[in-house]
């Protein structure tokens, strides 16, 4: 996002160029043309907090592989997150399917440019096959912490603005959630539920980077949503209704959306 500063220098340079552009030994097509591309970037650069956040909500409608490093990141950030609470719940099953996103083929797409950055792929793989000898959590605990630890760093590495990946978990939270959960409040897709449930998990450790005023009411609705999960990851009868879950996360967005 630009800073005042950086605004009021655009639009000098701006002025600066449109003071000379009427001297150019250039079509009136081509004149056109060019006016249309610079007024559209200057129009981007102006955008608002409003605009970003429009963009944000969007991104989850894009292909994986088209989606910003930093989304992918968190995508699968999320399942390791909901994977690693049940191996540590001792549901090692249901743990399995979530922390293959770091190691299979299936979803590479999520990987692309993060090994470079030192995705630690063997550390999942020691913790897949952990999985498969039904190994203890508690035998394993360093390893799992390491696993964590990695996807912390990776976070770092990659940055991104925190606000808008809280949108974009939030929103496929919500697409999550719509799945999972029927009219009469029954999980109908379990998976999906654990889903939402980490990817909650992720945008919470997001919150406390953002820069926004009310960064603590930001931190508070993000943990009351989380515990609309009453039993974590695990299945529970008469779970939050999805108009509930659509109601908090509106709040969520309308304090990002105000900043």
């Amino acid at each position: 996002m630009t800073t005042n500063e950086e605004q009021k220098t655009m639009k000098t340079s701006t002025l600066l160029f449109f003071s000379s552009f009427s001297n150019m030994k250039l079509s009136k097509c081509s004149k056109q043309l060019i006016f249309l591309i610079i007024a559209s970037f200057f129009s981007l650069n102006e955008a608002s907090a409003r605009s970003e956040i429009i963009l944000a909500k969007h991104d989850k409608m894009l292909p994986m592989g088209a989606l910003r490093i930093e989304n992918r990141l968190a995508f699968m950030t999320g399942h390791v997150e909901v994977g690693l609470e049940l191996y540590r719940l001792g549901e090692l099953q249901m743990a399995a399917k979530h922390l293959l996103h770091p190691i299979s083929e299936t979803h590479k797409e999520e990987r692309v440019g993060l090994e470079k950055l030192g995705l630690k792929k063997h550390v999942f793989e020691q913790v897949s096959e952990s999985l498969r000898q039904n190994v203890a959590a508690t035998e394993i605990s360093k390893l799992l912490d390491e696993a964590a630890s990695n996807l912390n760093d990776l976070a770092a590495k990659v940055d991104g603005e925190s606000d808008r990946i809280i949108v974009f978990l939030l929103e496929t939270v919500l697409d999550e959630y719509s799945i999972a959960v029927s009219e009469e409040r029954k999980i109908l897709e379990l998976g999906e539920y654990q889903d939402a449930w980490g990817f909650i998990k992720v945008a919470r450790s997001h919150a406390s980077k953002v820069t926004i005023e009310d960064k603590d009411s930001l931190k508070s609705q993000l943990k009351d949503l989380h515990l609309l999960w009453k039993n974590g990851p695990l299945h529970s009868e008469n779970v939050a209704s999805v108009k509930i879950v659509k109601s908090k996360i509106d709040s969520i967005l309308k304090i990002i959306d105000s900043r």
